[in-house]
C-alpha cells in the first residue's frame, strides 16, 4: 500500500505546527517575546540570538513506572560523541532495531516495542539523544541527534531497523542518508523538514531578508552542514530501503501532510493513518506496535482497513486524541 492509496486529509491548525520546537516551553515563549524587543533595534542581532535560542533543548520529562521498569531491564551502556555522552538500553538479543524519541523525548518512550521486539527475535536498543533524558547537555539539533545514532550503531552492530519519532525521523534518515546501513525503516509521526520550523521561528522575531540570511548561515556553521540536508523529504528520495510510515490524522503537532510528502519522495514507501492517537499515543497503541513489528520482521504491513478495525474494535470508538 502506498501513500496514494489514501485520500488526503487536512489537519487542523496546520499552519501551528512549525514552531512546536519550542513554544510548549514557557521559558523559551519569554525568550521570544525579548528577542521581538530587540528586533526593533537590531533585527541581525535578534535573529542570530533567535536561531542560538531555537536549539535550546525543552524540559526533561519525566518517566512513567512503566518506562523506569522497562530501563532497569535493560543492558545499560554509554557512547562517546563530539556532543558528549550519550546514554543508551539494549534488551534481548538478535539484530539491533534502534528507536530514536523525537525533540522532547527520551528512549524509554519507545518502550512499548521493546517486549515484542524481543519476542520477534530482535535486540531493541534505546537512546536519550544529546541533551535528552538522560544525556547530558542543554543545546542540540538534529545534526547531533543523527550522530549520535550512528555512534550507537557503531557500539551494537548494523541495525536490521531504525524505528524514529517525530523529530527523530530527520535524525534517522539523515543518518541513513550519510552511510548508516539499516534494511528497515519505521517513521511514527515524522517531521518533513526542520529547516522551515528553523525558518517560521526566525519570521516571527523579524522579517528583514539579511537578518534572517545571516542567522541560517550562523546555523549552517553550527550544524556542521547544510540546513536542508536535514530534510526528510529530499534525503527520502535518495532512499532504498523499505519503509513504513504511521501518522495519526488528528496529529496536533505534526501535520498528516508531512507523513505523505515523504512517503510520497521515499521510493515504495508505505503509510498507515491512524485516527484519534494524537503525536504522542499512537507510540503505545497496541495496533500500531503490532504493524511496525510485523514490517520489522516480514516486510508486512496490515491493509488500512485492518489497523482502523483494530483501534475501532478495542474501544468500540474512536479514541480522543491524546
Amino acid at each position: 500500500m502506498t501513500a496514494h492509496d489514501h485520500a488526503l486529509v487536512r489537519p487542523e491548525n496546520s499552519t501551528n505546527v512549525r514552531t512546536t520546537t519550542h513554544p510548549q516551553d514557557p521559558t523559551v515563549r519569554q525568550v521570544a517575546s525579548a528577542l521581538r524587543r530587540v528586533a526593533t533595534v537590531s533585527p541581525r542581532l535578534a535573529a542570530r540570538l533567535g536561531a542560538w535560542a531555537f536549539f535550546l533543548a525543552p524540559p526533561r520529562r519525566r518517566l512513567s513506572d512503566d518506562e523506569r521498569r522497562t530501563l532497569a531491564e535493560g543492558r545499560a551502556f554509554q557512547v562517546q560523541t563530539a556532543a558528549g555522552p550519550v546514554h543508551a538500553w539494549a534488551w534481548g538479543h538478535g539484530a539491533p532495531v534502534l528507536l530514536m524519541h523525537g525533540w522532547g523525548g527520551h528512549g524509554a518512550q519507545l518502550s512499548p516495542l521493546v517486549a515484542p521486539l524481543v519476542a520477534a527475535g530482535f535486540m531493541p536498543v534505546a537512546l536519550d539523544a544529546p541533551a535528552h533524558g538522560r544525556s547530558p547537555g542543554r543545546r542540540t539539533n538534529v545534526a547531533r541527534m543523527a550522530r549520535a545514532l550512528a555512534a550507537v550503531a557503531a557500539e551494537v552492530g548494523p541495525p536490521h531497523a531504525v524505528v524514529a519519532h517525530s523529530l527523530g525521523a530527520p535524525a534517522a534518515v539523515l543518518a541513513a542518508a550519510s552511510g548508516l546501513p539499516v534494511r528497515r525503516v519505521v517513521l511514527v509521526g515524522p517531521a518533513a523538514d526542520p529547516v522551515q520550523w528553523l525558518r517560521a521561528w526566525l519570521r516571527a522575531l523579524t522579517s528583514q531578508p539579511q537578518a534572517l540570511r545571516a542567522a541560517e548561515a550562523a546555523v549552517d556553521r553550527w550544524l556542521g552542514l547544510r540546513g536542508e540536508a536535514l530534510s526528510t523529504v529530499a534525503n527520502a528520495a535518495r532512499m532504498t530501503a523499505p519503509a513504513l510510515l504511521v501518522h495519526d490524522r488528528l496529529d496536533r503537532e505534526v501535520p498528516l501532510s508531512d507523513a505523505q510528502a515523504i512517503a510520497r519522495a521515499w521510493p515504495g514507501a508505505r503509510l498507515l493513518e491512524t485516527h484519534g492517537l494524537g503525536h504522542r499515543r499512537i507510540l503505545r497503541d497496541p495496533a500500531v506496535v503490532e504493524a511496525i513489528v510485523a514490517f520489522c520482521a516480514t516486510d508486512h504491513v496490515p491493509e488500512q482497513a485492518t489497523v482502523d478495525a483494530l483501534l475501532w474494535d478495542r474501544d468500540g470508538r474512536w479514541p480522543s486524541v491524546a
